[in-house]
């Protein structure tokens, strides 16, 4: 066995880590909010969690938006919007609806549509009703609700039964409205939305508003905020409707519209989420590059002692994760800090592991790695761009915010995927945190086969990039093993594009409208997927994987 010497990726490691955590200390929204878990019982002994952020040095009762989510999302996606308009002097309440999250469990039939239109009402009710029993904290006269995909539709149902919201934000999704209810309704869409396209929105604001000659088409406000007639429609060139809730231009004109619906003198909007989650994102990396050099180094210095079979069970990333295991479970206080450094200790634990088999595979693994987290990119944003054709083609100045779209995407794309891993790993962790038994089994084996995760992923990949390169060949027979394992591969590449876009909650969308099911699935579906075979495939993406490997140690061939 070869031991790894990491000396300019620890460098590297180290200026990561020093940049990262800079950056989180610098745009740290901790200097101006506070953040308290919550749990609301409902009559049916279910609860919904949900997350309160306030602002600090505002004097209570607090101005408060409630936010909710899209399909099989979380609260996760809406809070960057509700920590920055705390920020700004609104308090926010995230929180997860019945099936999704935290909360309560829903059977599979319960999440159908028109399931979910009732029961997302009610979890959204009983949150009001949550809100309005703490009047010295949440002021009652100045409560707002919005949401993005699916919680926007919630939002705006809700606002028009309910006359006393006096701000209605409605991300990423269409309805309908009037001009007088709901009160104050703002709609927000990407220029490359792929479920409402800007057009189909421009036509709902149309039918909000009784002006003869509409002005709050494209950014532009009518209406009067104290009659609660005021309507905006908001288009960033910048969104698609997946990262929507984190797109800037739409989260600081969601922020100027909440403060003057809820009267309050507006000023310049400045924000820290974006600054933060890269620092934290680059804190990890630099982490894990840290951590694995100095298990590296640990390993060098008990390679020759008496206790070398017992490291071989002693990586310290295993001892930290059962002592922080037992950290949240004894202070639930604690317990979604607890939950985060669990899941990094246990990439750590794989990182690790299989470094220390030998250091020329592991860097070469990283580079592919990076190179087809690139490729799986591209091919997500291809279609993602294909849904702005039309917008494009009337607005070409729109094409300038390009730039940034693929740079949202990669920065939002680590923190996106991180609740759906964290909802895999520990059902609960907000107020307490439970492991689940994937989480136990999969560090157990890798406590008991070391490195025997990222082995099998390898293992997986290098046999699947083979079969995807073989020429196509079309026989009737008797099906070999290897052409078994190579469509087992290709339907598992296609088991992941289906669940990206079953997760936007794109495909109960298309299924409940007929004939855009075949064009829609097309795009958005089997695009990404040909889009990733014809890549892998192409002489010139062998060319860069050679580049990042050298030799012949993966052979892709």
């Amino acid at each position: 066995m070869r031991t790894p010497d990491f000396s300019r990726w620890f460098l590297l490691s180290w200026l990561l880590l020093v940049i990262g955590f800079g950056l989180c200390i610098a745009f740290n929204p901790g200097k101006q909010i506070a953040s308290e878990s919550i749990a609301i019982p409902l009559e049916t002994d279910r609860a919904i969690f949900g997350k309160l952020y306030t602002p600090r040095g505002v004097l209570t009762p607090y101005p408060v938006m409630v936010l909710g989510h899209g399909v099989n999302n979380s609260k996760a996606t809406t809070a960057p919007l509700a920590m920055e308009l705390a920020r700004h002097g609104i308090a926010a309440l995230t929180f997860d609806f019945g099936g999704f999250g935290e909360s309560y469990p829903l059977s599979t039939a319960e999440k159908s549509i028109e399931s979910l239109e009732t029961s997302t009402l009610e979890d959204a009710r009983s949150v009001l009703a949550w809100i309005r029993d703490r009047p010295e904290r949440l002021d009652p006269t100045r409560i707002g609700i919005g949401g993005h995909s699916m919680g926007g539709t919630t939002a705006l149902q809700l606002a028009q039964i309910d006359p006393q919201l006096r701000a209605t934000v409605v991300l990423s999704m269409s309805g309908t409205a009037t001009s007088t209810a709901p009160r104050n309704l703002f709609f927000g869409v990407g220029v490359y939305d792929q479920m409402n396209s800007p057009r189909d929105i421009r036509i709902a604001m149309q039918a909000a508003t009784a002006s003869p000659d509409i002005t709050c088409l494209d950014w532009d406000i009518c209406g009067d905020f104290a009659a609660g007639t005021a309507r905006q429609l908001a288009i960033s060139a910048t969104a698609d409707h997946v990262f929507a809730p984190y797109d800037g231009r739409l989260t600081a004109a969601v922020i100027r519209w909440v403060r003057q619906s809820f009267a309050i003198e507006t000023q310049d909007v400045s924000l820290v989420l974006p600054g933060w989650i890269l620092g934290w994102e680059l804190a990890f990396a630099g982490g894990l590059g840290v951590g694995i050099w100095g298990i590296g180094q640990l390993d060098r210095r008990v390679a020759g002692s008496r206790w070398r079979r017992l490291w071989r069970y002693g990586n310290p990333a295993f001892g930290a994760m059962v002592t922080i295991a037992l950290w949240g479970y004894f202070d639930t206080k604690s317990s979604e800090i607890a939950a985060n450094l669990l899941l990094f200790s246990y990439v750590l634990l794989l990182a690790s592991n299989y470094a220390l088999r030998d250091r020329k595979i592991f860097l070469k693994a990283l580079r592919l790695l990076g190179l087809y987290a690139l490729l799986f990119e591209f091919a997500m944003l291809l279609p993602t761009w294909i849904c702005g054709l039309g917008e494009l083609w009337q607005q070409p100045i729109y094409l300038v915010g390009l730039p940034q779209l693929i740079g949202q995407w990669l920065l939002w794309s680590g923190y996106w995927v991180a609740p759906f891993i964290k909802a895999a790993f520990f059902p609960v962790h907000t107020l307490e945190l439970q492991l689940s038994g994937l989480f136990v089994l999969l560090v157990l084996w890798e406590f008991l086969r070391p490195g025997a995760t990222f082995g099998a992923i390898e293992w997986v990949a290098v046999l699947g990039v083979r079969w995807l390169r073989r020429p196509f060949q079309v026989s009737v027979g008797r099906v070999s093993s290897q052409q078994i394992a190579g469509l087992s591969i290709l339907l598992g590449l296609f088991a992941i594009v289906l669940h990206q876009r079953a997760t936007d909650g794109l495909l109960e969308l298309f299924a409940s409208q007929g004939g855009l099911v075949v064009r829609q699935l097309s795009l958005l579906l089997v695009l990404p997927l040909v889009t990733i075979v014809g890549c892998a495939r192409s002489r010139w993406f062998r060319r860069w994987e050679m580049a990042a490997i050298d030799d012949k140690t993966f052979d892709l061939t």
